[in-house]
């Protein structure tokens, strides 16, 4: 989506009631700069806010979708317009926001900024993962941040074989194996040893949890490359999109993961990437 005139707005929170006060207080700010709001209508319920739309409604009129929450909040946000031409900003209500830039203390200069299309938008690439069993597809989705293949419940560790490009790649002992994006490599991965990579980077990165190795590295892919993972050992993994949706896979069913033709379109307001690593990860200065 190029930069447009922005005049229909979706508000998608977090259900808190404790975010109450700051969710009347912004739908209040661009209802008196006449923008058009909509709410999904299960939210504006729980708020008791009278701009409650069917999601095809939001989809087709949304100009851009305003997170209002933490991470948690963004990511399901982002998945919410997945495969939509709509912008995504986060406004962070939550704890550490890597991913929602605005606070409510900079709030009017940001969304005055916004409104004026002082802006840029990032696009960042997604994930698709797709679990096959005995040839037939039983559960695709999209991410924004990682799939992570995981033990779950189970006290054992995992026996992972990896496949790039049908090659074989490697295999972990370890807790899980996480594949991340460049937005995820601040995320799950970061706490597995991972890297941090650049949002823009054209790759994904392989992380084990846990492995029972010393040799054990993550791996930068290209993001070209489709990566498929075996668990033979175990009865059941958990396969996990963004820390959010959970399906439980079978001994021997094929996980495959590869870049997504989606994207998530990212509106940055004020600060650049660096600068949120920095702020958020309290890195080097």
């Amino acid at each position: 989506m190029e930069k447009r005139r922005i005049k229909h707005i979706a508000l998608y929170p977090a259900l808190n009631k404790s975010i109450a006060d700051p969710i009347n207080k912004i739908a209040l700010w661009f209802k008196n700069k006449n923008i058009s709001l909509y709410m999904p209508q299960e939210s504006a319920k729980f708020f008791n806010l009278s701009i409650g739309a069917k999601d095809k409604e939001i989809l087709s009129k949304a100009d851009l979708i305003l997170s209002l929450g933490g991470d948690g909040t963004f990511l399901r946000a982002a998945r919410y317009v997945c495969g939509f031409d709509i912008n995504v900003l986060g406004v962070n209500l939550g704890s550490k926001g890597f991913l929602t830039e605005i606070s409510m203390d900079d709030m009017d200069e940001s969304f005055n900024l916004l409104l004026n299309e002082k802006y840029k938008i990032e696009n960042r690439v997604m994930l698709d993962c797709l679990i096959m069993r005995r040839g037939k597809k039983i559960f695709s989705g999209t991410a924004l941040n990682e799939v992570v293949v995981a033990k779950g419940g189970f006290e054992h560790l995992l026996n992972i074989k990896t496949y790039i490009n049908e090659n074989y790649a490697a295999s972990f002992i370890a807790d899980g194996l996480i594949v991340s994006t460049p937005t995820g490599s601040t995320a799950y991965s970061i706490s597995a040893g991972g890297p941090i990579v650049s949002a823009d980077a054209d790759c994904f990165v392989m992380s084990a949890i846990c492995p029972h190795t010393l040799s054990a590295r993550p791996l930068v892919v290209s993001s070209d490359d489709v990566i498929n993972i075996k668990e033979e050992k175990s009865p059941k993994v958990d396969v996990i999109i963004d820390g959010q949706i959970k399906f439980v896979s079978l001994k021997k069913d094929d996980i495959e993961v590869k870049k997504s033709k989606k994207i998530t379109k990212i509106i940055r307001i004020k600060k650049d990437f660096y600068q949120i690593v920095r702020e958020k990860l309290k890195w080097v200065e």
